[in-house]
Parts: structure tokens; sequence; C-alpha cells
């Protein structure tokens, strides 16, 4: 699997746009940066726990981004499969034909592997 680039950011644009989903994700990106901040602050008198909680705004960054993808599935779930299809690198129908377990792992890779609040922000801020 790769780490997402730019021209992910597009395709994300798109899903977004055509899913409808724009306010939704972005009251949950300023949300999340919010509590990012306060974390932050408070971290910042118990220094060494601050990647965990980072990496736990990542996780319900990219959860919240899953659950709002489902919802409008009918509308984007050829641009999903396309865009997982690149990220991991292999055909559509692999994607198509992955287990609940493989999609969980395949969630877990890209929120450690990529900062997925940056990432979404750059996407919705790009549908402006």
């Amino acid at each position: 699997m790769r780490k997402l680039n730019f021209k992910d950011m597009f395709a994300v644009a798109e899903i977004i746009r055509k899913a409808k989903i724009r306010s939704e994700l972005a009251a949950l990106i300023s949300g999340i940066s919010a509590e990012k901040s306060a974390k932050a602050d408070k971290n910042a008198e118990n220094a060494g726990k601050g990647d965990k909680n980072a990496e736990n705004l990542a996780e319900k960054v990219g959860i919240s981004f899953l659950l709002m993808l489902i919802e409008a599935a009918p509308a984007v779930e050829s641009e999903i499969y396309a865009l997982i299809a690149s990220i991991r690198g292999v055909d559509v129908e692999v994607v198509q034909n992955m287990s609940l377990d493989e999609i969980r792992d395949f969630w877990d890779a890209l929120v450690a592997e990529n900062d997925l609040n940056s990432f979404f922000a750059s996407a919705v801020s790009s549908q402006t």
C-alpha cells in the first residue's frame, strides 16, 4: 500500500462532492482540529503522550469519513473502489471482494501512514 498523494486529494474531493458530504466533513475536521489543539496544550504538560493522541484523532477522522461514505455509497461506490484500488495497487475487482477484516486492516494502515486530518482538510478546501 502506498501513502496518499496529491492525485488522491482530487479523487477524494470528487467523492466528497458527489456524496454531498462537504459540510459534514468540514464540521468534523473543524471539531477534531479544535480537539487536537486542546489536547496538544494538555499534552505539553504530559510529554510523550502526544503521538498516541494524534493517532486517535486521525483514526477518528478516518472512521467518521468512512461512515459518511457508507451512507452515501450508492452515489460514489465506483469512485471509492477505484480510489482504494489505486492506493493498494490492486484491481478494482480485488477491492470489491475485500473481506470486512481486510477493509479494517486497510483503514488501520491508511490512518497509521497518513495525516488524514490535513489530507481531508485539503480535499474539503479544494471544493470552494
